[in-house]
C-alpha cells in the first residue's frame, strides 16, 4: 500500500459573527480531535489565534484567566503529542469587546493586517510569538515557532511581515489557497494565478515565486468537484444527520463565509463543477475525499480545518484515511522533507 503524506492544518479560533463559547467551539472539539490523532498515530498543525489568547491573559475577569489556563493546558497537550502550534493573527480582535460569555465584533475595519500600522503589526506578531514559544517550551525547551498563517488568508502586503519573519526565524507561510479568488465586503483575495503545488519559495511577496527565496510557502490546495458529486455530497450530508453537525456553537462572518440562498442553489445545480479545498470542515464524504487525494499528482496534500467546524464525519475521515494509506504529519516534518530534496 502506497503511503501518501497529508499535512492537516487547523485555525484554532472562535467564530467571528456570533463568537460561540470557547468550551464548545474550541476546547471540546480539539480534545476529540487530539484523541483521534493519538489513536491513529497522526500529527497536525494548529495555527493559534494569539490576539484572542492575549486578551484573555490580560483580562481582570477571573473566568477569563481560568479559560486562558485551560487553553494553555490544551496547547501543551498538542505539543506533548508531537503536533505543532504556530502563529495565526486575526487583527480585528483589537476592536472586540466581551458581552457575557460572547465576544462582540463591532467592526471588521482591521480584518486585514494591511489595515494596521507597521508598529501595531510588529507588536501583535512579537506578542504572539512570545506567548506560543513560552507555552511550547514549557513542554519542549528546544521548541521554536516556525510557521505563520494570516487571518482570512490576507498575508499581503507581505512587506509588513517580511522583516518580522526574518527577526523571529519564521520559515514557513501557509496563508495561500491556490486558485482562490474572493471579493467580499471585508476583504479581497486573488490567488487565482497561483497554480496547485505542494510548495514554493518566495522572498518579498507570495505572488512572486523564487527558487532561491528565503521563505517557504505551503499553500492549501484543492480539487475539482463535479456538479454530480456536489449533489451526491449534499444528499449524503442531509442523510448523515448528527454526523454532519458542526461541534461549534457560533456563527461565522456573513460577508466572508456565506452566500445568498439563491447563489448556493445555483452553484449546487448549475455549471460544470466547483474547485474546493482539501478540507475536514463540515460534512466529509470519506470516499470522495480519499479519491481526490489518490487522484492528485501532488506529492503530499495540505488540508485545512477549524476545530469549531469539525464534525463527527471529520474525525471518522481521519480514521478512514489512515486505514487506507494516508499519513498525517506535522508541518515541520514536511518542511524537513522538502529541504532534503530541494536544497541538498
Amino acid at each position: 500500500m502506497t503511503v501518501k503524506k497529508c499535512v492537516l492544518t487547523l485555525d484554532y479560533e472562535l467564530f467571528f459573527d456570533k463568537s460561540g463559547t470557547p468550551q464548545v467551539s474550541m476546547l471540546n472539539p480539539t480534545d476529540l480531535l487530539l484523541n483521534v490523532l493519538e489513536e491513529t498515530s497522526s500529527k497536525a498543525t494548529f495555527f493559534i489565534d494569539t490576539i484572542y489568547l492575549n486578551k484573555l491573559r490580560n483580562s481582570n475577569d477571573i473566568k477569563n484567566k481560568i479559560l486562558f489556563d485551560n487553553i494553555v493546558n490544551q496547547l501543551k497537550r498538542i505539543v506533548k503529542q508531537g503536533s505543532r502550534i504556530e502563529l495565526h493573527l486575526h487583527p480585528h480582535w483589537i476592536d472586540a469587546y466581551q458581552n457575557g460569555d460572547q465576544w462582540v465584533f463591532p467592526s471588521y475595519a482591521h480584518y486585514k493586517l494591511g489595515s494596521l500600522s507597521d508598529e501595531t503589526v510588529e507588536c501583535l506578531f512579537k506578542e504572539g510569538i512570545l506567548l506560543l514559544n513560552e507555552i511550547a517550551q514549557s513542554v519542549d525547551r528546544d521548541y521554536r515557532i516556525m510557521a505563520f498563517r494570516a487571518g482570512g488568508w490576507c498575508v499581503e502586503p507581505f512587506t509588513k511581515l517580511r522583516n518580522l519573519f526574518v527577526a523571529n526565524n519564521i520559515l514557513i507561510d501557509s496563508s495561500v489557497v491556490s486558485g482562490m479568488k474572493f471579493s467580499g465586503e471585508v476583504h479581497n483575495i486573488d490567488y487565482s494565478s497561483i497554480l496547485p503545488n505542494t510548495h514554493y519559495y518566495f522572498s518579498d511577496s507570495v505572488y512572486e515565486q523564487n527558487s532561491t527565496g528565503v521563505f517557504l510557502e505551503i499553500p492549501i490546495n484543492g480539487y475539482q468537484l463535479s456538479a454530480l458529486n456536489k449533489i451526491v455530497w449534499k444528499m449524503k450530508s442531509i442523510l448523515a444527520g448528527e454526523k454532519a453537525k458542526i461541534y461549534g456553537d457560533g456563527v461565522g462572518m456573513q460577508s466572508v463565509e456565506h452566500q445568498t440562498i439563491l447563489n448556493k442553489i445555483l452553484k449546487l445545480f448549475v455549471g460544470q463543477g466547483q474547485y474546493v479545498q482539501y478540507s475536514l470542515d463540515g460534512y466529509i464524504d470519506s470516499d470522495n475525499l480519499n479519491n481526490a487525494i489518490n487522484n492528485s499528482k501532488l506529492s503530499f496534500i495540505s488540508l485545512v480545518a477549524h476545530p469549531k467546524t469539525l464534525t463527527k464525519s471529520s474525525l471518522d475521515a481521519i480514521k478512514y484515511l489512515t486505514n487506507v494509506g494516508c499519513s498525517f504529519v506535522s508541518i515541520d516534518n514536511i518542511y524537513h522533507d522538502i529541504l532534503k530534496y530541494d536544497r541538498f
